[in-house]
């Protein structure tokens, strides 16, 4: 589907989900979300927003899900405009979004800024008055004020800094209205307040903001009022002050600034029609004798993992060494013993144009750890100058995440099958386990006296499972799929049942979670399980016990009903 003005979020997959934007052709916003995966090259359609929208941000959260902000709609009444002051979260293993808490007031041309504490930040485009901002906690789905930014701001920038501090340059506001400011500030989390930084050189809007390798923020192009810039500058973070680099060969607004593997910047798009189709490369000047590389996320998920570091040093000839240092998900940096490395890139002479690598034995270093994440930085260190360019690349090598399983095996239910990999679930029935493959497949073993193991004959595009003795499983288009036994009803899925995201299989009962908060049961009802309590809504997290059925609310409370010997019924509130 065509759009613009929609957002592009990669997911902790590796796979890229747009969302929403504005269909020029009809002139509505869109709801719709489409997922990229890179390795087929293929586009899929997904579940659409709850609210179509434009202008919006969409921001990566540290447990993998998608926040949603703001932006534009259309009006489904009058068919103006209207801006939003609702929120959304996408989660990529349902491929379902869900609404979240709304912001204070309605935001366009904002920003949103993750924050290592893992809240996010939304700053500026708020009206009618643009200098306000609040904080997301994704735990209690809530959003709470923060200080007031110094200048009103629409369609700025903002960089999260090594410090733990937000940087907000440029944008317009009420008393620059439609005039790119040039000043600049900064957002101290630990105190929540605002305060000025020096200005930039040009005043600019709709510019992007890229923090590079050598500690310094490239601010490039943007829009002053009267036309699209090919200025661009940077930001020393030691001083805190702005100064003129190379510009551009053309105007752009409304571009995109990529920082690739090698230190440079990929700028694409913008401004005119000629301009909208080409691209251009900046090369940051890293005249140093130690160069620090390109610090990557990556995810080691074997005890055995093996990770390559690729990189090219241009330059003149002459020796080098390089040193490796890792931080990992606990914060704790330390130097890789040189032991633990090896490779044709290790030591020696630079020669230009030729790929070099290195090879880290991870398990030696992580040992009894199944997955972590970490952050590389690799550090060339010579006698010479290197430029214009010092390249780090990444990948790794491992055999996948690992199926662990324990207990009683008398039908060989933890006998997990040889070669077993790519999986993303699992569930375990009585007799019986099931794994959800990442491919939307269904891996069975185990007893199949009730036939609930033998996975129907082409069944794919699995995003959720349960076991007990019937299997049931949420596709893609939000049905439910059941078999095994059914002395009770179990498997009788109810006609029309759509839009679920989640299910729960109790002894001889089901249950379904829709992406409305609402949950459905069928099967056996001896003791009330699959009568849902009357005005049950909010509900994320679905349970079934053998006679009783527990559901989570968003606003961390729980429910339980059916069966209460020994309690399991009753109903705690939870903080």
């Amino acid at each position: 589907m065509g759009r613009r003005f929609n957002t592009a979020t990669l997911l902790v997959n590796g796979k890229v989900l747009v969302a929403g934007g504005y269909d020029e052709y009809t002139g509505v916003a869109l709801s719709g979300a489409e997922v990229y995966d890179p390795t087929s090259g293929v586009w899929t359609a997904t579940g659409p927003m709850t609210n179509a929208r434009d202008h919006h941000t969409a921001t990566l959260l540290p447990n993998g899900k998608v926040l949603v902000v703001g932006g534009a709609g259309t009006n489904r009444l009058s068919g103006q405009l209207e801006i939003l002051s609702s929120a959304e979260l996408y989660d990529p293993n349902l491929g379902v979004w869900i609404a979240t808490g709304q912001l204070a007031t309605a935001r366009y041309d904002h920003t949103a800024t993750l924050l290592s504490s893992g809240m996010v930040l939304v700053a500026g485009g708020d009206y009618p008055t643009p200098s306000r901002a609040e904080l997301y906690d994704p735990s209690s789905w809530k959003w709470v004020p923060t200080g007031t930014l110094t200048n009103d701001r629409n369609g700025h920038s903002a960089t999260l800094l090594p410090s733990g501090k937000v940087l907000v340059a440029g944008g317009w506001g009420l008393t620059a209205f439609f005039y790119g400011r040039s000043s600049a500030e900064l957002y101290d989390p630990a105190t929540g307040i605002w305060k000025p930084t020096s200005q930039m050189v040009s005043g600019r809007m709709y510019q992007t903001a890229t923090l590079l390798p050598n500690g310094k923020l490239l601010v490039i192009g943007g829009s002053d009022g009267s036309g699209d810039l090919s200025s661009a500058e940077l930001y020393d973070l030691a001083t805190g002050t702005w100064a003129a680099t190379g510009a551009m060969s053309t105007g752009r607004a409304y571009h995109t600034a990529t920082l690739l593997p090698n230190g440079m910047v990929l700028v694409a798009g913008g401004g005119s029609i000629q301009a909208g189709s080409s691209a251009e490369l900046y090369v940051p000047d890293i005249a140093t004798n130690t160069a620090d590389g390109i610090a990557t996320d990556l995810r080691v998920a074997s005890r055995t993992a093996l990770v390559d570091l690729f990189f090219d040093l241009r330059g003149s000839n002459a020796a080098y060494s390089v040193s490796v240092s890792v931080s990992s998900d606990g914060g704790a940096t330390f130097a890789i013993p040189a032991t633990h490395f090896s490779g044709d890139g290790v030591s020696g002479p630079v020669t230009p144009g030729i790929d070099r690598h290195i090879v880290w034995d991870a398990g030696a270093d992580f040992p009894g750890r199944f997955s972590t994440r970490m952050r590389f930085r690799l550090t060339v260190s010579s006698s010479s100058v290197f430029s214009p360019v010092f390249a780090l690349d990444t990948r790794e090598v491992f055999s996948g995440p690992v199926v662990a399983a324990w207990g009683r095996s008398n039908e060989g239910q933890v006998s997990v099958p040889t070669g077993l990999s790519g999986v993303k679930a699992v569930a375990g029935g009585s007799y019986y386990s099931l794994a959800l493959k990442n491919d939307g497949t269904l891996v069975a073993w185990g007893s199949s006296d009730s036939g609930a193991n033998i996975v129907p004959a082409g069944l794919s595009g699995i995003k959720s499972i349960s076991a007990w003795d019937h299997s049931l499983v949420v596709m893609s288009n939000g049905t439910v799929v059941a078999w095994g036994w059914n002395n009770r009803g179990q498997t009788n899925v109810p006609a029309g049942l759509a839009g679920v995201i989640a299910v729960a299989a109790g002894s001889a009962h089901s249950l379904a979670l829709r992406g409305d908060g609402s949950v459905v049961g069928w099967g056996d009802n001896t003791f009330g399980q699959t009568n849902i309590p009357s005005g049950l809504s909010g509900v994320i997290g679905i349970a079934a016990g053998a006679s009783h059925c527990v559901a989570f609310k968003k606003d961390g409370s729980v429910v339980a009903w059916g069966y209460g010997f020994k309690g399991t019924s009753k109903n705690p509130q939870l903080a």
